[in-house]
Parts: C-alpha cells; sequence; structure tokens
C-alpha cells in the first residue's frame, strides 16, 4: 500500500495507548511486543532495533507498569 503520510501524520492518528514510535521508519503495536532484547523489539519472528532517539520513551512505556525496571 502506497501512502503520501508522514511516520508523524500516521502517528497522530493512531490511538497513544496502543502505537509508539520505535524508529525513524518504525511504529509498533505495544501489545505485539514478545521481548526487549538489548536495544531490538522482538514481534513475533520480526526483529525492530529501536533507534537512540527513542530508546529512554520506548522502554519508560514499555516497563511502566513491570516489576522488572531497568
Amino acid at each position: 500500500m502506497v501512502v503520501y503520510l508522514t511516520i508523524k501524520g500516521i502517528l497522530e492518528q493512531l490511538p497513544k495507548i496502543k502505537f509508539l514510535q520505535v524508529h525513524k521508519s518504525f511504529i509498533v503495536n505495544i501489545q505485539m511486543v514478545n521481548t526487549i532484547e538489548g536495544n531490538t523489539l522482538h514481534i513475533g519472528s520480526t526483529k525492530i532495533t529501536i533507534g537512540l532517539n527513542w530508546v529512554n520513551e520506548v522502554m519508560d512505556k514499555l516497563l511502566k507498569d513491570r516489576i522488572i525496571k531497568r
């Protein structure tokens, strides 16, 4: 599907509770994240690298209500 929107434009249309930008080229549904290994998210068999600009926000949101803290 070809879309003429920016990542920012797409992110603004998605529910903030469910979706999070993790890289300049990737938005993920946080409910679909299986594991975090270093700076890599595992969603099924797909691995997505967390961009340096997004590491703190991603970790805070994903680990917010979990017992394990970083």
